[in-house]
């Protein structure tokens, strides 16, 4: 995890370098005609480029190898433990659920712990990077954007909550489907025996439309966290616009600050809203991890 962290931190450093070249490129390259100076920065550039390749791929494959291991350590871990369970606790538990949540739910914690994870630092990173290079440019026109952030904080936590809940309640729709598919395929002989086929189509179809139901719940939540992020940090880009060419008429900023500075905002605008649909995930994955570890709570009978 250090050796992942540490490359990343390199590898956002390096990408958060273009910006700065591009204010150069107008101020002076653009201004003197400096042919000399535009070839350094190309050449500058591509040497930027290719050690961010380099240290991209070390923080990739080193995260990708700490969250595999992490969650294999963890379903060995939750299927050492459901061997030591007392026999009262599978009298009183479906098989298809515990299924569930060895399968599903750990598939919720993979994808957050190694996909997620990746996209969660790298967005930070560059957020606060970005964010103390806009106090360098110009402090005054970054304070008056800095309004929008308090906004975006409280909608994340409103909506996260009720993102959290309803992923808990996916996850059971979905092992009572599992629990329905594992007795029927186990008993089959006395389905057909008794000619329950449609009975049990009917029970299996009311667990996957109850699971329909409420991933369709945590989608519109989501689908509303998502564009609210969106607009207010665009929103905050286009005050930059008209503030920033204020500051620039004035004689406080160079029209390449300016341009900097406004790429330097997308690049603070894109994290936010990646954030905003990491913080939907990481509320889902929550909710299965409260799945996973409850039963790993859970106290044999006979110690």
């Amino acid at each position: 995890m250090l050796v992942s962290i540490v490359a990343l931190v390199f590898s956002v450093a390096l990408g958060l370098v273009l910006p700065l070249v591009i204010r150069s490129l107008v101020d002076y390259v653009f201004v003197d005609f400096n042919t000399q100076l535009l070839n350094q920065l190309v050449v500058g550039l591509i040497i930027v480029f290719i050690l961010q390749a380099l240290f991209g791929f070390v923080h990739r494959l080193s995260l990708a190898y700490v969250g595999e291991r992490a969650i294999a350590d963890i379903r060995i871990a939750v299927y050492t433990h459901l061997l030591r369970l007392s026999l009262t606790f599978y009298a009183n538990q479906r098989t298809g659920e515990l299924v569930s949540r060895l399968t599903n739910d750990l598939s919720l914690l993979q994808t957050a712990i190694t996909n997620n994870v990746v996209a969660l630092i790298r967005q930070v990173l560059t957020l606060f990077g970005a964010a103390i290079l806009l106090f360098y440019l110009n402090w005054r026109l970054t304070l008056f954007i800095l309004v929008g952030i308090p906004i975006i904080t409280i909608v994340m936590l409103l909506l996260g909550r009720k993102i959290r809940e309803a992923s808990r309640r996916v996850q059971d729709a979905l092992a009572e489907a599992a629990n329905v598919l594992q007795e029927t395929t186990a008993g089959i002989r006395i389905v057909k025996s008794f000619a329950r086929e449609p009975y049990e189509i009917g029970r299996f179809s009311t667990s996957v439309n109850e699971t329909y139901r409420a991933a369709m719940y945590r989608a519109r939540i989501s689908a509303v966290l998502g564009p609210i992020i969106g607009f207010i940090a665009f929103t905050s880009i286009t005050i930059t616009l008209w503030y920033g060419s204020l500051e620039v008429i004035e004689g406080r900023l160079t029209a390449g600050g300016l341009v900097a500075y406004l790429i330097y905002t997308l690049m603070v605008a894109a994290p936010i809203a990646t954030l905003a649909s990491l913080y939907t995930q990481f509320q889902s994955a929550l909710g299965a991890s409260e799945r996973v570890f409850g039963l790993m709570d859970t106290k044999a009978d006979i110690v």
